[in-house]
């Protein structure tokens, strides 16, 4: 049986122009996580100043929803204290992206899992 997925215009223009693909250089958090259901493997990396995250970038070995989700959750990270991005859902991600394919959901849960594990990172490093 073969399975047809629909991506929606929002996942399709941030896979093909994400904005938020990279490296942040001399990063305050920079981790690595993959997802255990499909080996895809993203890093997030950020800088916080005056208690914001002021930058936040991501790389993805990973399908179109894991790039689309990644730049979403980096793109709402930005302007954010560690605690409200630390508050950031994998709901959030799914309103930025449009629907994801049911089959597909678990990207969204690796990139807010990519973010929370940055802020873990950089609480335990500086606060």
């Amino acid at each position: 049986m073969k399975v047809k997925m629909a991506y929606s215009e929002k996942v399709k223009q941030r896979f093909m122009h994400p904005t938020h693909r990279g490296t942040v250089k001399d990063a305050d958090s920079h981790v690595t996580v993959q997802s255990e259901i499909c080996g895809d493997e993203i890093e997030i990396s950020f800088n916080v100043k005056e208690g914001k995250i002021s930058k936040c970038m991501f790389e993805s070995l990973g399908c179109a929803i894991s790039v689309a989700t990644c730049d979403v959750i980096c793109e709402l990270a930005e302007g954010k204290t560690i605690n409200e991005a630390e508050k950031l859902t994998k709901q959030d991600i799914i309103t930025g992206v449009g629907d994801l394919p049911t089959v597909k959901i678990h990207c969204g849960d690796l990139s807010a899992k990519g973010l929370r594990e940055a802020i873990k990172q950089y609480k335990a490093k500086h606060m």
